[in-house]
């Protein structure tokens, strides 16, 4: 059962809506033991006439508490904004402007705004209203004296002690609305992050995927142009991967490129980089690498991955992989390189696969 006093975790509302829910949520509870106070404070002014009304208003602040509990923020929100403005044109009918009850009114404007659902004629609209109510009021004033007569002190203190409750109403919904701000920015950075990752890492292995691969490689090419550093590309694939989709399911394919991917990972240098290049393939750049550096490291994740028990169907078995490589020679762009890796691998198929090719080698 939930807690009255937190709000609820299932508000199926809009993340705006959301957010002014829980700001009412607070203000109504606040509202309603604000007005408590207010009978025990009218009635040391003498007015009872305001402490009866309090009651009241008290009853409508709950009301208000429980329309935004059943998920009715909006509602809630013009009930309370209708209260302030009756409480306060009643409260400067009775005690004077000196008592300071329809500065209320000016807290209302920043929860209008919050609302992401009304439309900002709509918010100008109520803002006007509340703007004329408040001008009324302030010309009330100067051609009428109150109802009733109170001590002048008393009625300056309760003057000071409503601009201050004021101004800390202000602060802390101000403080809410910063917490909601950084908490939505926050949201907003792990949003664009998750895109990120989503863009340049293969959803499956986790593994940088081509459009992450194809901007590394081409850094490094434009690298080579100013500082013709060596790199060179590794291309690979699972052999006789097709048999094993078709014979064991799609699922025990996806389980075997997962753990090629982290045997391949673990196979680099630090500054080695790998990541699935599409299907079965996957492709691994090594800068500052000659070929024959990058044969080595090539041998090494090939004699991992026939070292594997994989399991496959209902058994352990083995799996190979055929390896073609090329060193960057001076080119326009990463294309003939990738190109002549993708040659080295196809010979290395047709030699016998489970094999390590360079382009030009052989």
């Amino acid at each position: 059962m939930n807690n009255l006093l937190t709000p609820k975790n299932n508000w199926r509302l809009p993340s705006g809506d959301f957010n002014l829910a829980v700001v009412i949520h607070f203000t109504s509870l606040i509202g309603s033991a604000g007005h408590f106070l207010f009978i025990f404070l009218f009635l040391w002014l003498g007015v009872n006439q305001m402490a009866l009304l309090n009651i009241g208003s008290c009853a409508i602040f709950l009301f208000c508490f429980w329309l935004n509990w059943r998920g009715i923020p909006h509602m809630a929100l013009l009930l309370g904004v209708l209260e302030v403005a009756i409480h306060a044109l009643l409260a400067e009918t009775y005690v004077g402007w000196e008592s300071g009850f329809q500065y209320y009114i000016i807290g209302l404007i920043p929860l209008i705004f919050y609302s992401q659902s009304w439309r900002l004629s709509t918010k100008l609209v109520l803002t006007s209203i509340l703007c004329g109510v408040y001008v009324s009021l302030y010309f009330n004033s100067l051609l009428s004296f109150p109802l009733v007569a109170t001590d002048p002190i008393r009625l300056h203190t309760v003057g000071v002690a409503n601009i201050i409750t004021l101004f800390i109403v202000f602060a802390a919904v101000s403080n809410y609305y910063r917490l909601a701000a950084t908490n939505a920015e926050k949201a907003l950075t792990q949003a664009n992050m998750k895109l990120k990752q989503q863009a340049h890492n293969d959803a499956l292995t986790k593994l940088p995927n081509r459009r992450d691969l194809t901007e590394r490689i081409d850094a490094m090419v434009t690298s080579y142009l100013v500082n013709p550093d060596p790199f060179c590309v590794i291309l690979t694939d699972v052999d006789n991967f097709k048999k094993i989709n078709d014979t064991y399911g799609h699922n025990t394919g996806d389980q075997i490129l997962v753990m090629v991917g982290e045997t391949l990972l673990g196979c680099m240098r630090e500054h080695d980089q790998v990541g699935r290049w599409g299907g079965e393939e996957f492709l691994a750049l090594l800068p500052g690498t000659h070929a024959a550096g990058a044969k080595l490291v090539a041998e090494r994740m090939r004699q991992k991955i026939a070292a594997m028990n994989l399991p496959i169907g209902d058994t352990e078995k083995n799996i190979t992989m055929t390896f073609g490589i090329a060193e960057f020679d001076n080119e326009t762009d990463a294309s003939g390189c990738i190109n002549r890796a993708d040659q080295a691998m196809y010979q290395g198929k047709i030699s016998g696969k489970n094999c390590v090719k360079v382009h030009g080698w052989d």
